[in-house]
């Protein structure tokens, strides 16, 4: 599920049911917390990759270097 589908998700009115403005109102709360946790999510990708890309490999040629010479 996707937060598209939580903000045009449409419920059968009824008379005795749920109050629409409250269905609508969490629909509304739940789609802006899950908008912000993917841009979270996003950003912890993006800094977990230029982490990932920051540190040395093991292996690589300063690390062998480094080893010779001890």
């Amino acid at each position: 599920m996707d937060c598209e589908e939580i903000i045009n998700k449409k419920f059968n009115r009824s008379f005795i049911g749920y109050d629409i403005g409250q269905v609508d109102a969490f629909l509304d709360e739940l789609y802006s917390e899950m908008q912000a946790l993917k841009a979270e999510l996003e950003m912890l990708r993006a800094a977990q990759q230029m982490n990932s890309d920051s540190k040395p490999k093991h292996g690589t040629e300063e690390n062998s270097e480094t080893a010779d010479e001890q």
